[in-house]
């Protein structure tokens, strides 16, 4: 998931106390994890806020939140959004994808790649459920296909999905908030959807070659998932784009498709645009 995973570390850390929206960061240039250096890729000033952190998807902000977290604490609350474990949507073949368990993450590189989302798998509605929840005040609730059957003797019978809460109602609002901050002045501008405010996050994300083991540097999966209206979310929409030729990041290639399939979503649901 790369970068798109970083709202679960950003949500652990306002959740758990360790930061808050306003918590200010002196970040590295570089920060070395066994035979490793991370780094960022975008320009940022050197101390950030955690909404700039998120705002500018630094991976070193990102990573030091990550680390003061820890192991176990990190993992509660990947695996409380879902990941590492099927959805249960209600239509067949669906993955798991890869979470270890934490007694299995390596000593030096392990918390730091998690959190800024490599040394996982993930599927596109794994991650749509993650933000979902955040949309949704906190509450997880089990992705669907069907909203009511139809029994023996004609009756409807409602579909009653799985819940759970993952974070508390502020925290997800916190969240929105410095989602939409991504949209209107850091890395997801190209999301912007007219007359509505949205927030997401971008990805850029070495693809992984399962056969050889080892990440890819010509090769990228580049995402952008989002929601809208950002005070009141209708709608959660994520783009992947496997192995893009061109306009080959999160921010110039998913976020501008996000913008087209939220708009036209927006428009058949009926939501009035922000302010009307």
């Amino acid at each position: 998931p790369g970068s798109t995973q970083k709202v679960i570390t950003i949500s652990a850390s306002l959740e758990t106390g360790i930061a808050t929206p306003d918590s200010i960061f002196t970040i590295p240039t570089s920060l070395e994890r066994g035979e490793t250096v991370f780094r960022d890729f975008t320009s940022h000033p050197s101390e950030l806020t955690v909404t700039g952190i998120v705002a500018h998807s630094s991976n070193l902000g990102t990573i030091m939140l990550g680390e003061m977290l820890g192991t176990r604490e990190l993992h509660r609350f990947l695996h409380a959004f879902g990941l590492g474990q099927p959805t249960g949507v209600d239509y067949p073949g669906e993955t798991a994808g890869l979470l270890r368990a934490p007694e299995h993450w390596c000593e030096d590189t392990c918390v730091a790649s998690t959190s800024i989302g490599y040394g996982v798998s993930v599927t596109p509605l794994q991650m749509a459920a993650v933000y979902a929840a955040i949309a949704n005040d906190g509450v997880w609730v089990q992705p669907h296909l069907v909203r009511e059957a139809v029994d023996g003797r004609g009756a409807l019978v409602p579909t009653e999905p799985l819940q759970r809460r993952v974070i508390d109602a502020q925290t997800a609002r916190d969240m929105r908030t410095m989602l939409e901050e991504v949209v209107s002045g850091g890395t997801g501008g190209y999301a912007a959807v007219e007359g509505y405010r949205v927030g997401g996050k971008t990805g850029t994300t070495e693809k992984y070659l399962i056969e050889e083991q080892r990440y890819c540097e010509d090769d990228v999966v580049a995402s952008f998932i989002g929601m809208a209206p950002i005070d009141d979310p209708r709608i959660v929409v994520a783009v992947v784009l496997d192995r893009p030729r061109e306009d080959a990041s999160g921010g110039k290639g998913a976020a501008p498709v996000f913008a087209e399939v939220a708009l036209a979503a927006l428009h058949q649901l009926g939501v009035p645009p922000d302010g009307e």
